[in-house]
């Protein structure tokens, strides 16, 4: 779902940004226990900012991983934009590492 960005610092300020938004992750099996998979979404943000001129964006994700008995290790690269529907777009781009653990 959605996240939250709040820095105190008032430098800093200007960069908080809430957002919520729906995304859908698809996984396919590899050798063993790796796999890769694709996630696709859209957001809404709190404000607009000076790399997306809109609140509503899209979010695309590829990701590597690998499970094993009490969780999994992935290794991914994200984009965030506008789609071209509103100037500026110029969208972000985030490479990552995520561990997520079964309970």
């Amino acid at each position: 779902m959605g996240g939250f960005l709040a820095i105190k610092d008032k430098k800093l300020k200007q960069y908080n940004l809430g957002y919520l938004g729906i995304s859908e992750d698809i996984a396919f099996p590899l050798y063993r226990n790796f796999y890769f998979g694709l996630n696709l979404g859209f957001y809404i943000k709190s404000k607009q900012d000076s790399r997306v001129g809109s609140a509503f964006s899209f979010g695309e994700k590829a990701f590597l991983g690998i499970r094993w008995g009490w969780g999994n290790l992935e290794l991914f690269v994200r984009h965030f934009s506008n789609g071209g529907l509103k100037t500026p777009n110029v969208g972000y781009n985030f490479a990552g590492l995520a561990m997520g653990w079964l309970y």
